[in-house]
């Protein structure tokens, strides 16, 4: 619950830093798109010089008891440190170059004398991000999460700040931007390296630093292959689409990423940890097959809201002059589906995680991206950011369906396919009757929005999801808790 309060608390702070982003007197329309590519970027690129070795970090501490396995940490931050400096370094002699690839698009009117400083940032925010991931890794492990979540809201507060002062103030506009996310990374790195050194054992073990290879080495292409799933639809549209066709279809990614944000990013968080650790305790996949029913029912439930009033969101949000991207609304309900199949991925490869089945893994992860990968190709030239969201869809379903399916063969169980289907049969339902009440008046509109809404619970009522017997017993439950603590 702490991971999904801080993941919210963080996108709370990250609608006002829109607020900031999305004043074309302080960043052009055109631009605010390229800010994702950043995102993109250093989403794709910090995992990637990580080798995927926090996931057989986790693996290792979570699931064995391996004698060496103290020096694991350590052992880990060496190398990461050692591969970073390496790659920053010549990633910073090319910085102008880099800053060129990326930014050089005709309609967005970048200043070319900025490539220099707007690669430095991309690079650096980039080896940050990869330097920070070993810290979050051990406090997930060890359970910190009090000190995992304010390191997460930290961060936010120093992008915000440095926005204010960069943006704002200083009038920097997209470089100011693009810095200030440098910045946060860079204090997180600060405090999840100081973190791990001072609580690990400093001590280089080669042994260990080979298993954990083996272990990882058939993920360490799902580094690039899951953050091209989630950003490379962006990448792909700065070279196939208008700049503004970007800047719309990255509002609607932002607003499905509130689903990702506080559910699935929260949910994550605690689940990869609790779920190896389940599983090495029992050896089977019980918890994983329970949780997939409840993440289904709330995951669908938060996905309908979202779309439901995500045109009324971007109203609040935008003024007068960012009414482009209220075009953006239609993108949200197939992005919003799509990372409720995220969701449902990370339950089945925690199980595939912890039978060590890593190849399984990245044939399922790298089968998705290349689908993704020429659905956007074909889609994005005739539908636009439409053709990007159906995509994003369609490969996040291949995601979650093919692990299902392998995690379910190799723990001998079977997920309950049958809620998922009346879930999202629900879900399309609902929404598709919301599409004429968004003509109507204010008023009227929110009370049907809402109405539509609370019609969720009966839903899924009637498609058999949950029985009555059990809500009746998780009122009482509710109740009964609630008596307890007025009783002290």
């Amino acid at each position: 619950m702490l991971y999904t309060v801080a993941n919210g608390l963080s996108k709370a702070a990250g609608l006002f830093l829109v607020k900031i982003q999305m004043d074309p007197t302080l960043i052009p329309t055109d631009q605010y798109g390229l800010i994702a590519i950043l995102t993109a970027v250093v989403g794709i690129g910090g995992p990637i010089l990580t080798l995927s070795l926090p996931l057989a970090l986790m693996h290792i501490l979570s699931t064995t008891r391996d004698p060496d396995r103290d020096a694991a940490a350590f052992t880990t931050f060496a190398f990461v440190l050692g591969l970073v400096v390496t790659v920053g370094g010549v990633c910073i002699w090319q910085a102008e170059a880099i800053g060129a690839w990326l930014f050089d698009n005709e309609t967005a009117g970048v200043d070319p004398g900025l490539y220099g400083s707007l690669g430095l940032a991309v690079v650096l925010a980039t080896a940050f991000e990869a330097l920070s991931h070993l810290g979050y890794v051990l406090a997930q492990i060890r359970e910190r999460v009090v000190f995992y979540s304010a390191t997460l809201l930290s961060r936010f507060a120093v992008v915000i700040g440095a926005n204010i002062v960069l943006v704002v103030w200083l009038g920097k506009g997209l470089e100011g931007a693009l810095w200030a996310l440098a910045l946060a990374g860079a204090a997180g790195a600060l405090v999840m390296n100081s973190y791990l050194l001072a609580t690990t054992t400093w001590r280089i073990d080669l042994g260990v630093f080979r298993r954990m290879v083996r272990y990882s080495a058939p993920l360490m292409i799902n580094s690039l292959a899951i953050p091209f799933l989630y950003a490379g639809d962006r990448l792909l549209m700065e070279e196939l689409a208008p700049a503004i066709t970007l800047s719309i279809y990255d509002m609607a990614a932002k607003l499905a990423g509130v689903l990702n944000v506080i559910v699935v990013q929260g949910f994550q968080s605690a689940f990869n940890a609790i779920g190896l650790k389940e599983h090495g305790a029992t050896g089977g996949g019980a918890l994983h097959r329970r949780t997939f029913r409840h993440y289904v029912v709330f995951g669908g439930g938060f996905a309908l809201g979202l779309s439901l009033f995500a045109g009324d969101a971007l109203a609040l949000l935008l003024d007068k002059d960012g009414q482009a991207l209220l075009a953006a609304e239609p993108y949200v309900f197939p992005l919003a589906l799509g990372l409720v199949g995220y969701g449902l991925f990370i339950i089945a490869s925690n199980i595939l995680l912890a039978r060590e089945k890593t190849r399984t893994i990245s044939l399922v992860v790298v089968t998705s991206a290349l689908l993704n990968l020429g659905l956007n190709v074909v889609l994005i030239p005739t539908m636009g950011a439409m053709g990007a969201s159906l995509a994003t869809l369609v490969s996040y379903t291949v995601l979650a369906v093919g692990a299902g399916v392998a995690a379910q063969q190799s723990e001998g169980i079977r997920f309950r396919w049958e809620h998922l289907g009346g879930v999202v049969l629900v879900v399309c339902l609902l929404y598709a009757a919301s599409r004429p009440v968004l003509e109507w008046a204010l008023v009227p509109r929110l009370a049907a929005l809402a109405g539509l809404m609370a019609l969720y619970p009966f839903g899924v009522l009637l498609v058999r999801v949950y029985a009555w017997s059990e809500v009746m017993r998780g009122a009482d439950l509710v109740r009964n808790r609630i008596e307890q603590r007025r009783r002290r």
